[in-house]
């Protein structure tokens, strides 16, 4: 019951539309979008992209951090549970992006193998532990083997009245566990996690730069 008790309250504050409003347009902090644009870049996200490759953009917002210029042809989907975000994306970024899906970050809408970069930016810390875990394991099913993953996201946070926290060690707990080995192997991937802390100034709390390759 908490956890669907956590999941409503997170439908009911994103998808409005004066939240939209708030996160539309330009980003709240440009130092924020400067950080992770250069990182992306660092860490070989646009690396090897290609005509016919597909980028998940979850948890999109109304405000992209890719960079689409070193898309080289590859094209961005994106993916948030608020329609009002999505709508906002859709008038700045028009077919510049090849799609606009609403959908749930612990079960995304996507078919598994199925696209070649994952970017989540700003969503885990909203999560409690499992739905983390759970967010995770759908990133890496929709990922093909040799793509890459990328998650940005401060490590605590005040939200409805409670302190939400995000780790890299939770996903190296998640990544340890002997089940998920199996299913990993089953399905022919190793994970191999790169994660740092973003220098971003007067930050509010650490933020995490965490990448996977699948």
């Amino acid at each position: 019951m908490v956890e669907l008790s956590r999941q409503r309250i997170r439908r009911n504050v994103w998808d409005r539309p004066d939240i939209a409003a708030v996160w539309s347009g330009e980003p709240l902090d440009p130092r924020e979008s400067h950080a992770i644009r250069h990182q992306l870049s660092q860490s070989g996200f646009y690396t090897g992209l290609s005509r016919g490759n597909l980028i998940l953009d979850l948890a999109s917002g109304a405000y992209s951090y890719l960079d689409i210029r070193k898309f080289n042809g590859a094209k961005a989907i994106a993916v948030d549970l608020s329609s009002h975000m999505l709508q906002n994306l859709r008038r700045q970024y028009g077919q510049r992006y090849g799609g606009y899906v609403l959908g749930d970050g612990t079960q995304i809408p996507m078919g598994t193998n199925s696209v070649d970069r994952t970017l989540c930016t700003f969503m885990m810390r909203y999560l409690t532990e499992g739905e983390q875990k759970e967010a995770l394991l759908e990133m890496i099913r929709v990922t093909k083997p040799g793509g890459k993953i990328a998650l940005v996201d401060y490590e605590v946070t005040r939200h409805e009245g409670e302190m939400t926290r995000f780790s890299p060690e939770i996903i190296t707990q998640t990544l340890l566990d002997r089940d998920i080995q199996a299913e990993l192997a089953v399905a022919g991937k190793t994970v191999r996690v790169e994660s740092g802390v973003l220098p971003v100034p007067n930050a509010r709390s650490p933020m995490h730069f965490v990448t996977l390759t699948v």
